[in-house]
């Protein structure tokens, strides 16, 4: 029997991965011959092992660290979010997270300065703000959004407008 699954297995599969599938159906033959393990316990070992391999491959994920190459806007993001963490009080987690929000959306308001005028871009900017402050909704514990939301305008204005 072994024999006959060894030739099927030849032409359909390497040699070596026939090898390993016969050990691994022999040595669950023995097991069940001898009475070590019953197959239901044998899968559901195999079944826990692969799900928390799977988990842990996961767990090592983080949030990406986005840099960009304008060191003024980092540093300009920065003295944003120390204002923000004056009135918000920001934990140790929530900070990095928001300091990477905010350094994004200076360089989506860059490019849409840079790109749009009059109308276009007074709406691309507000429809920018409405995005970060829906993100930090997230983030934020409930008060923290509530006051965000009341200090947003005077910390970050969507444009300032010299009058004539």
């Amino acid at each position: 029997m072994l024999s006959q699954t060894l030739v099927f297995l030849r032409f359909k599969y390497d040699v070596k991965v026939a090898k390993i599938v016969l050990s691994n159906l022999k040595m669950l033959g023995v097991f069940l011959c001898n009475g070590y393990i019953n197959l239901k316990q044998y899968i559901m070992k195999k079944l826990i092992t692969l799900i928390f391999l799977y988990a842990i491959s996961f767990s090592y994920a983080q949030y990406p660290d986005t840099t960009y190459e304008d060191k003024e806007e980092r540093e300009h993001a920065k003295k944003i979010v120390a204002a923000y963490d004056k009135e918000l009080g920001l934990d140790g987690a929530q900070y990095p997270i928001f300091l990477d929000k905010v350094e994004d959306y200076i360089v989506l308001r860059k490019k849409a300065k840079a790109t749009l005028k009059g109308q276009e871009e007074l709406d691309a900017l507000t429809e920018l703000m409405v995005k970060e402050t829906l993100e930090m909704q997230d983030l934020l514990t409930r008060p923290q959004y509530i006051l965000y939301k009341k200090i947003r305008q005077e910390i970050q204005p969507i444009k300032i407008v010299n009058p004539i």
